[in-house]
């Protein structure tokens, strides 16, 4: 039995468009071309994926299973394709960032142009978001990296300390504060601070 990617790619298109023309359409192809494919494709199965009458294209239990199957051979092959494309040229793939609006605007001003000047053809797609918003999805693959603080639950990921960014105290000129060199962390458990609410 051999099968091709061609004919997994059509048979996942079909199911989704549920239309021969726009499935043809969705993968640049002619629709007799991903029609013949599909026919083979069962032939090979040798079980039947789609039925096709007046009202359209409907997928069969056993074509449900087949293009859950696709899909993920699919997807693991992009994978592979753009590994081995990372592996001859790194960053020669979109690198999609995400980053907490505490820290983007001091860090993307200089970071980006640093990357851009050691990786020329880097294409940066950055998202913001709530730090548990951009360490899921790191998690879940739809992120490259995110640039949170250190303090924030990252989980299971790899983290790398970027930089150090001392917190400053403002107070108003009079505050007993105010002439102190350093401040310490036990000297502010009597005062009243203004925070920022959480998820910044």
């Amino acid at each position: 039995m051999d099968l091709t990617l061609r004919q997994l790619e059509y048979a996942a298109a079909l199911a989704r468009h549920r239309h021969f023309g726009r499935a043809a359409a969705a993968c640049g192809a002619s629709q007799s071309a991903l029609s013949e494919a599909v026919a083979d494709l069962e032939t090979a199965l040798g079980v039947r994926l789609f039925e096709r009458d007046r009202k359209g294209v409907r997928v069969t239990a056993a074509g449900e299973g087949v293009v859950a199957r696709a899909e993920d051979v699919l997807s693991r092959t992009e994978d592979l394709r753009r590994a081995v494309r990372e592996l001859r040229e790194p960053f020669a793939s979109p690198f999609r960032m995400g980053v907490i609006p505490t820290i983007a605007p001091f860090v993307l001003p200089r970071g980006v142009p640093a990357l851009r000047a050691r990786w020329p053809r880097i294409e940066l797609v950055l998202r913001e978001g709530t730090t548990a918003d951009v360490t899921a999805g790191v998690a879940d693959g739809s992120l490259d990296a995110a640039v949170v603080a250190a303090e924030s639950d990252t989980g299971d990921l790899d983290v790398t300390e970027l930089y150090r960014d001392p917190f400053l105290i403002a107070v108003p000129a009079r505050h007993p504060l105010a002439r102190r060199a350093a401040v310490t962390e036990s000297s502010l458990r009597r005062e009243r601070l203004l925070l920022l609410e959480d998820g910044h």
